[in-house]
């Protein structure tokens, strides 16, 4: 037998489709950061590869030893991760504008944009703190990163709004 849908049934499944993009835009993004961003690079100057290591609730990392790096090779290695998650993201949004309702578009949107804030997120603290991919531009602007953390945070700031708005605007007759 089938029920009308309360607006309860409505908003449980709406959060349901919500966390089940939020996992596969961490998973999926995870996966992709590490083998496309830092293992392919790697890979393509010559690296030997090691292991990669994939945590379920955490990030990751790969492995390889390089004879000699360039900057520009270390920077496209550590960044390259990144890099990836934010032109992935960029095209989920775009494919997203193109599907201005139904669930494929809400997935894309969510999914590409937590590709994008998470990566702006990931590159602004690396670069203030010296950890993570954002460690290289973090010695080698010194104290002049913070330039570099405040442009980053502003666009992290710039995206985290359009985020919200954008998802506002998709969800607004959804909501009971």
């Amino acid at each position: 037998a089938c029920y009308p849908r309360t607006p309860m049934s409505r908003f449980l499944s709406l959060a349901a489709l919500l966390l089940a993009s939020g996992l596969l835009a961490s998973r999926t993004g995870l996966v992709l950061h590490e083998i496309g961003g830092h293992w392919g690079p790697a890979a393509a100057f010559g690296c030997s590869l090691g292991e990669i290591r994939l945590f379920v609730f955490g990030g990751g990392w790969v492995d390889f030893a390089c004879e000699r790096l360039t900057l520009a090779q270390s920077l496209a290695i550590d960044l390259g991760g990144i890099a990836l998650q934010l032109v992935l993201g960029a095209g989920l949004v775009l494919a997203a504008a193109r599907r201005p309702r139904g669930v494929l578009g809400l997935a894309l949107l969510c999914v590409g944009m937590l590709w994008i804030v998470h990566g702006l997120f990931y590159l602004v603290t690396g670069v203030h703190y010296g950890v993570g991919d954002g460690r290289t531009l973090h010695r080698l602007f010194g104290d002049r990163r913070v330039a570099l953390v405040v442009v980053g945070s502003g666009a992290l700031v710039v995206a985290c709004a359009g985020f919200a708005t954008a998802l506002a605007r998709r969800l607004s007759h959804r909501l009971p």
